[in-house]
């Protein structure tokens, strides 16, 4: 093993070996497929303020925590228990 830290490709040299041996007989072989219609998705949400600085109206929009963040984006992962419910949204999100 390399100590670069660079990896070894490992199903594209299987797939070589394997292509070279089978696709003489009619096998086709493939080593980059896509197996879902659509690509893994992150449970994120991007909050992005438009120009300028957030107002005193927005900030109060705001989470605890976030209300005060001076930055242009914020990235935040969500984590939702199954007693997640809309009584348990409505009380989160009381303005």
């Amino acid at each position: 093993m390399s100590d670069s830290g660079t990896k070894t490709c490992w199903h594209c040299l299987i797939g070589a070996t394997l292509k070279a041996l089978l696709e003489p007989v009619g096998i086709e072989v493939r080593t980059e497929v896509p197996i879902l219609s659509f690509p893994p998705k992150a449970d994120m949400i991007l909050i992005q303020r438009k120009e300028g600085g957030r107002t005193e109206e927005q900030r109060m929009l705001m989470a605890d925590g976030l209300r005060d963040l001076d930055v242009e984006q914020i990235l935040a992962e969500i984590k939702i228990t199954q007693g997640m419910n809309e009584t348990a949204l409505i009380q989160d999100f009381h303005v």
